[in-house]
């Protein structure tokens, strides 16, 4: 299905209060979209970090010097889309949230699809995370941390990473000793291993929290189009 982009530029401001308004169903699917002007309404700390209230994730691309703000779900923002693709892997900037959910730990770090899907990007697109701990830049792993094991593209990597440390990180049937399931470890051990996965494969390019003015901007910077 096309998403439907609202043709009146907007501030983000004003695609959140809409968005806030929504009764989200999450067995639903929406096609709103916000086409934003970072030069006349520039992105801020403050609007950003409140698209974090919201009970399913947005992402932000660029189209023709513009952002557009794409809704999506619980879990992913515009799978079904090919225009959301290409501009999630091909604009001036990517950039998506992650959903916290009341009782879990918030989502502060890349997931396994997330990296998965950063292996088609430009390498001219810089990809962003926002979450509660604030944003992160990353993108596909580029380091090898298994020295006695070869592999052919990142769901590979995250498999045999994976299979390393006795987890089976991708719900796949695996011959061998039984693994433990990436899903069923505690909040804490899942993050931890995502976060040491990331780190150890050079996912993470840089990262600030939301208390780190200068490091915001600089990653702002590049929410706004300032950077080519």
């Amino acid at each position: 299905m096309n998403r439907e982009t609202q043709s009146k530029l907007v501030s983000l401001e004003t695609a959140f209060a809409f968005l806030k308004s929504i009764d989200f169903d999450p067995e639903k699917e929406y096609q709103h979209s916000f086409e934003i002007d970072p030069r006349s309404t520039p992105i801020s700390a403050e609007s950003l970090r409140s698209l974090l209230t919201l009970p399913f994730e947005v992402s932000l691309t660029e189209r023709n010097g513009h952002l557009v703000l794409d809704m999506g779900g619980e879990h992913s923002v515009g799978s079904s889309d090919a225009d959301y693709r290409k501009r999630r892997d091909q604009s001036r900037v990517s950039m998506h949230t992650h959903v916290f959910h009341t009782g879990h730990s918030p989502e502060n770090i890349p997931s396994f699809s997330d990296i998965q899907v950063a292996g088609f990007a430009n390498e001219t697109t810089p990809l962003l995370l926002a979450s509660p701990a604030g944003i992160i830049r990353y993108q596909k792993p580029s380091r090898n941390p298994l020295p006695n094991e070869s592999y052919l593209d990142i769901k590979h990597l995250i498999i045999y990473y994976g299979r390393f440390h006795g987890i089976n990180t991708l719900r796949l049937e695996l011959p061998g000793k039984p693994l433990k399931k990436l899903e069923n470890l505690t909040d804490t051990e899942r993050l931890a291993f995502l976060r040491k996965f990331a780190e150890e494969t050079g996912v993470i390019v840089s990262e600030a929290s939301w208390e780190d003015t200068k490091g915001i901007k600089k990653l702002l910077a590049l929410v706004n189009l300032e950077q080519k």
